[in-house]
């Protein structure tokens, strides 16, 4: 039942911060019985997200910030594309609007200096809410957690 966690957020930040497609923010329900329909409690209705009924994808912090981003990059192409920390990360941007850096290492935190498009200036990850990112000189430094991101963009 549900999604696989934390594999199941980061491939949805990918997803909405790639500049491909049309994409798609799905929501699930908890189930023990493969033939049981959805359950009978609305989604909205309060009652409906709490960890019994509906799980509520869409409305974890970093999937539904990452939907402002979408929107945000709107009509700019991916750009500046980086890897590094093994071959476990990758970073991109959506050219002057918007950067994400993506770290799928299980082990370590992926720390690195980055280019980006972004205008000079500290932007709040989009992926925790909280954090502020700053940008100077074209570079971003990240320190990216195991099986996370560090997104940002100009609102």
């Amino acid at each position: 039942a549900g999604c696989d966690g934390q594999n199941y957020n980061v491939a949805n930040y990918f997803m909405l911060a790639h500049d491909y497609g049309y994409p798609k923010v799905m929501s699930s329900y908890y189930f023990t019985d493969t033939d049981a329909g959805p359950p009978s409690t609305p989604v909205d209705g309060g009652a409906g997200c709490d960890g019994q009924n509906w799980v509520c994808e869409h409305r974890r912090t970093g999937i539904a910030n990452m939907v402002a981003f979408r929107k945000a990059a709107t009509g700019v192409a991916t750009s500046d594309w980086q890897s590094g920390n093994s071959g476990n990360g990758v970073a991109f941007g959506r050219g002057a609007t918007a950067f994400i850096a993506i770290n799928m290492d299980t082990n370590s935190n992926w720390s690195a200096d980055l280019d980006t498009q972004v205008p000079d200036g500290t932007y709040t990850n989009a992926i925790d809410g909280t954090t502020q990112i700053t940008v100077s000189g074209g570079k971003v430094s990240v320190d990216v957690p195991t099986l996370d991101a560090v997104a940002f963009y100009v609102e």
